[in-house]
């Protein structure tokens, strides 16, 4: 919700291999981020820090298997559920919104 930026804090709940840049434009200075970075699957959970020069990591918080951010069709909807990239192996888990 970039309309009621910055925030102090954001939490994401699905793996990106790096940050995607309108998190960090939405986090205000000294803002926390908690991210699981990495392809899906295998991944780090990250705690990372708003600084005047961009983002910090400042620390990994512990490994963990998240969905990817990425569908295998990019034309998913909520009729047709986001079937998640596969990542070698790793079973993929579907995402099937309520």
């Amino acid at each position: 919700m970039p309309d009621r930026a910055p925030y102090d804090a954001v939490i994401v709940s699905a793996a990106f291999p790096e940050v995607p840049a309108p998190l960090t434009g939405e986090l205000g200075s000294g803002g926390r981020l908690v991210q699981p970075v990495g392809p899906g699957g295998q991944d780090q959970v990250v705690s990372l820090l708003r600084t005047a020069a961009g983002l910090k990591r400042r620390r990994i918080l512990t490994p963990a298997y998240f969905v990817s951010s990425a569908c295998e069709d990019a034309t998913a909807s909520p009729a047709e559920p986001c079937r998640p990239r596969r990542t070698a192996g790793v079973p993929a888990a579907g995402f099937h919104p309520q």
